[in-house]
């Protein structure tokens, strides 16, 4: 415990100093955000649930050590609460009472636990917490000395950039990635350097690809675009953008412009999926076929919510169908329509748990 007191007083100490001035977002977030999410959170029986309110506060709002402490206070499990205080250092607004949060864990390991993280972050042994996101090392344009031609009269601020940069790292799904990136590239104006950084963190390259050809021409510093093609690595699109970029070079595009984006993940054929009925329906014993449907929903490109709920459909029991349903769902290409599958299931208690997966994994 003398540890423990000790390494508090330490860490206020240097947090109230030259850490405040590392923050993200200068001010208190709005109080009707904060009250509203605090109303969600109590009324919510679902734990999970309640951090993924907690979280979905923290990645789109300005908001204190206090405000957090409110949102931890609403948890019931500390190893919920020490995630989210991690989670959420990166994004406070100040870091003066972030110390204090140790009162909000019940058990006394939970408290050392965070003790020794404000250790870690005080003395600056873990500055990655104020930092948590890591790029690859490309030859990233310098927007601030830029003195050419601008599509834009700014980018964005490094605040939002890096709460886009977080919600894309935690979840790389093109399903939930391609929407994301489009809302935010009309809603701000990035530069090159953020542009290649937001690609970095798309596992598809030839979604990279598409984004690239959509937007370049909106960036800031339109004329460092040549830079982007890095993020290709060796494969044809390098090529391919270096090409594109070549042929659209004298046009003059306008402020914002961009081409029309759409990503459509790759899917099976309407061909292919006969083939996967009746290689299923050729299996006869029940344990097998679920093995073998599990099976080709992993190697294969990826399936639309209709396309998975015919596979479900093979399946003996019902007990079978939920099990499959609920391995097939991060495989399905249109997500938000994944609960149509429930209409495959005979048993309403099987039905709702299908609906409380798709919830809980969204």
């Amino acid at each position: 415990m003398k540890n423990l007191l000790r390494i508090i007083v330490l860490a206020t100490a240097l947090l109230s100093g030259p850490f405040l001035a590392n923050a993200l977002c200068y001010g208190p977030g709005y109080a009707g955000y904060l009250n509203q999410t605090l109303h969600n959170m109590a009324v919510q029986k679902n734990e999970q649930q309640k951090l993924i309110t907690a979280r979905n506060f923290v990645q789109n709002n300005c908001f204190s050590s206090a405000e957090l402490n409110d949102l931890l206070n609403l948890l019931s499990y500390d190893q919920d609460k020490l995630q989210l205080a991690k989670e959420s250092y990166s994004l406070l607004s100040d870091t003066t009472g972030f110390s204090s949060l140790v009162y909000v864990f019940n058990s006394p390991n939970y408290q050392y636990e965070f003790g020794k993280f404000l250790q870690q972050v005080a003395c600056g042994s873990n500055n990655s917490y104020r930092n948590p996101l890591q790029f690859p090392n490309y030859n990233y344009p310098n927007p601030y000395n830029y003195r050419g031609a601008t599509s834009a009269p700014n980018f964005i601020d490094d605040r939002t950039f890096v709460q886009l940069a977080i919600n894309l790292q935690r979840d790389n799904r093109a399903v939930i990635q391609g929407p994301m990136i489009q809302q935010y590239m009309q809603r701000y104006y990035f530069s090159v350097e953020q542009f290649m950084k937001i690609l970095s963190l798309v596992p598809a390259v030839d979604m990279r690809f598409q984004l690239a050809k959509s937007y370049c021409y909106s960036l800031y510093d339109v004329d460092n675009i040549w830079a982007i093609q890095q993020v290709f690595g060796r494969s044809i699109y390098s090529r391919e953008f270096t090409e594109y970029c070549e042929h659209n070079r004298g046009y003059n595009h306008g402020p914002r412009q961009r081409v029309a984006y759409t990503y459509r993940p790759a899917c099976v054929t309407d061909a292919d999926m006969v083939q996967i009925i009746a290689t299923i329906k050729n299996e006869p014993f029940s344990s097998r076929r679920v093995s073998l449907a599990k099976t080709i929903i992993q190697t294969n490109p990826g399936f639309t919510s209709q396309q998975m709920a015919t596979i479900v459909s093979q399946m003996t029991f019902d007990s079978d169908k939920l099990e499959v349903a609920t391995f097939g769902y991060n495989f399905c290409v249109d997500q938000q329509n994944y609960y149509l599958l429930a209409n495959s299931l005979t048993f309403s208690s099987n039905r709702e748990k299908l609906m409380d997966y798709i919830r809980t994994h969204h």
